[in-house]
């Protein structure tokens, strides 16, 4: 079975029966537009202070559901870790949706919002109110100018006639988001230096040390560094990270770095989109192209785990929205980053190409598969050390109490 079928079988039925369903299914009347007064976790201090955070009730619902096997930190993880650090310093918690209007007259002593329909909530605030921005990207602008060149180039590249919209766009969250930024006392620091760089006026804002994202890594896949097969493993490189904007995220001018380089394999554990499939059928087709995000099913997993035991690299060309929380589960098993990445690394841990274009990520790709086994064992150890230092949710949690302490002082 080709890569064209695998997508079909794999991937297109199932999201046509899942959209089926979904569209038929009876849903729920209840709103969780608004959750008050939660004080779910214990703290020796007295809960004598409000916060509100506009993000997303259902996600601490979810949260709180699946603990402590949450899957996803963005949104779900980071809304228990953000409602554990403000219980434990003393704040009672009110969580709305982001995309919801909301007038709340509480006294509330300390809001924290991502964009969406804030400006409402920013102008009913007492005065007092401290403000934190929860930053996840690009500045709004920035994230558009790079999307339409990554567009403009594809169409160009491939000669599409068609017009074509943005799989990723912040049509709904762009106001929000400029004036939560213009407001905000602090904003939440991804660690990404270009995505800090994309607000210029407003990158002073910025909280040190960086609380940066998190994700929570599959421990099962985790290889230790005696099983690895690095002698073999500087040929094969996993993407993760296209899902929700394959241009956007690189996939294009990926496949077209591995068609020049037959001898290097590039493993798709992502979905693929139809501007993909319609514009590198023939290079889908290729031997040394995989498409294996099926092997996300647990019967499967076991081929998932042999790939990882063998393949030393994790790879990655998006715009500068952040790395993902994808992306760096990837790390988090030890994968040694490779491609066009918003990352802080040392040089001896990662092969970064300073251009997204197909013929820089070749050349990159290229030097990644001549490092040597006892390079990427090195670099593997890096990796694992960088993760933990700068991306877990320890690390998260640390530094967003670290955050809320400041506060009063910001």
């Amino acid at each position: 079975m080709n890569n064209i079928q695998k997508i079909f079988f794999f991937q297109k039925i199932p999201t046509i029966l899942k959209n089926f369903y979904t569209k038929f299914a009876v849903r729920s009347k209840v709103s969780n537009s608004i959750i008050e007064n939660i004080d779910y976790f214990k703290s020796d201090k007295p809960k004598k202070r409000n916060a509100l955070v506009a993000l997303s009730p259902n996600a601490w619902i979810t949260a709180v559901k699946q603990y402590p096997n949450i899957k996803y930190f963005n949104f779900t993880g980071l809304m228990y870790e953000m409602v554990k650090g403000l219980n434990e310093e003393g704040y009672t918690v009110d969580i709305v949706d982001s995309n919801t209007e909301n007038k709340n007259n509480k006294n509330y002593s300390l809001f924290i919002g991502h964009g969406g329909k804030c400006k409402t909530i920013i102008d009913n605030l007492p005065s007092e109110t401290k403000i934190i921005q929860y930053i996840s990207g690009a500045f709004w602008k920035i994230f558009y100018k790079e999307s339409e060149e990554r567009y403009n180039s594809f169409i160009k590249r491939r000669n599409i006639k068609e017009k074509l919209n943005l799989k990723r766009n912040m049509d709904l969250t762009i106001g929000g988001e400029e004036y939560l930024t213009k407001k905000a006392h602090v904003l939440i620091n991804p660690n990404c230096p270009k995505v800090v760089d994309s607000f210029g006026e407003y990158k002073n804002k910025f909280f040190y040390p960086a609380t940066g994202f998190a994700s929570y890594v599959e421990k099962s896949l985790l290889i230790p560094i005696e099983e690895k097969a690095f002698d073999i493993g500087n040929k094969s490189f996993i993407y993760v990270g296209g899902t929700g904007g394959n241009i956007q995220k690189g996939m294009d001018v990926l496949i077209e770095a591995f068609a020049k380089n037959l001898d290097l394999h590039l493993y798709i554990y992502c979905k693929v989109e139809d501007e993909i499939l319609k514009s590198y059928a023939n290079e889908l087709r290729l031997p040394n192209i995989h498409y294996i995000f099926h092997w996300q099913r647990k019967p499967l997993q076991k081929k998932l785990k042999q790939l990882i035991r063998r393949t030393n690299f994790t790879i990655h060309a998006p715009i500068n929205t952040g790395i993902g929380t994808a992306f760096l589960g990837s790390m988090g098993l030890g994968l040694i980053p490779v491609g066009y990445i918003d990352l802080i690394a040392p040089k001896e841990s990662c092969v970064l190409s300073d251009s997204w274009d197909s013929e820089s990520l070749s050349e990159t790709i290229r030097e990644a598969s001549q490092k040597s086994t006892k390079w990427c064992k090195n670099a593997y150890i890096l990796t694992l050390k960088n993760i933990n230092e700068n991306w877990s949710v320890e690390n998260f949690r640390k530094r967003f109490r670290e955050l809320i302490k400041n506060m009063d002082d910001l």
